[in-house]
């Protein structure tokens, strides 16, 4: 299964359908506290663990396509032409299972190759910010930038590691935690045209709110489950942050979690 966006001349309907497209398609059909679960990873066989997602730009021919895992809306992979990269994830070899049901169609041999970094954001040489040489909070978002990051990733192995990472922390904001987040991707679309041709600014940081759903949203998924089953408490009370930085605890699911919370991660109660 393939679902498709194209960002030129995206609109806000476009975009909104594009997510919830990618949100229904990876949701196991249940729900906590009205939040859809992704399926237990322990259940999945390997050919149906990975959802690829087909990206094109405003350039004639040029696309790429994502191998996101459906069990934490992680990307793997991607793929431009005949070939393919997998992000430097041990979990994820690219001619062992689960990965070699990842773009089967390309063999095993060179045109299968792992990145010199990882799908994280930070920790160590081989994360993400490490690679690109920025934070998450000094690049900017939007559909230009994404865009621009298709084109990067199109050029394959002609393009700086830098280049690559920083391709990576755009995509995988605007598409992986906008599926999990409302709140990221109304930020995206308060950067969006609602028709063709209306001004608007399209270019966008990524505020101290967003960035504190993004490193919570594992542990987020995991409290969510847990307070069923202790009173609608949270076992584990969270610290997450308002867009000025300042931090503030959540010891249940209040109405901001359910509100900007769309899809949490399977959790092994």
């Amino acid at each position: 299964m393939a679902i498709g966006f194209n960002t030129e001349n995206a609109i806000v309907e476009t975009y909104r359908a594009f997510i919830k497209a990618l949100r229904d398609a990876v949701s196991s059909g249940r729900e906590v506290e009205f939040m859809a679960v992704l399926r237990n990873a322990t259940t999945v066989p390997a050919n149906q663990r990975f959802i690829e997602v087909v990206l094109t730009n405003d350039v004639p021919d040029t696309a790429i396509t994502l191998a996101i895992d459906i069990t934490n809306m992680y990307v793997v992979a991607y793929r431009s032409g005949d070939s393919c990269w997998f992000l430097d994830d041990a979990d994820y070899p690219p001619n062992a299972a689960p990965g070699s049901s990842v773009f089967p169609d390309i063999p095993a041999g060179p045109r299968r190759r792992t990145l010199r970094f990882s799908g994280r954001y930070e920790g160590g040489n081989h994360s993400l910010q490490s690679v690109a040489g920025s934070n998450r909070e000094g690049i900017e978002l939007g559909m230009t930038m994404l865009g621009q990051a298709i084109g990067l990733l199109s050029r394959g192995d002609a393009v700086r590691d830098s280049e690559r990472a920083r391709s990576f922390i755009i995509i995988i904001q605007m598409i992986s935690e906008a599926v999990r987040f409302q709140y990221i991707e109304n930020r995206v679309t308060d950067h969006m045209p609602v028709v063709e041709g209306d001004q608007y600014d399209g270019l966008f940081e990524p505020d101290m709110h967003m960035l504190s759903l993004e490193n919570s949203w594992s542990d987020l998924s995991q409290q969510i489950q847990r307070a069923q089953a202790n009173g609608g408490a949270f076992p584990r009370p969270l610290t997450l942050h308002d867009r000025a930085g300042n931090g503030y605890n959540v010891d249940e699911v209040t109405f901001n979690v359910f509100a900007e919370t769309k899809l949490i991660k399977h959790d092994e109660l």
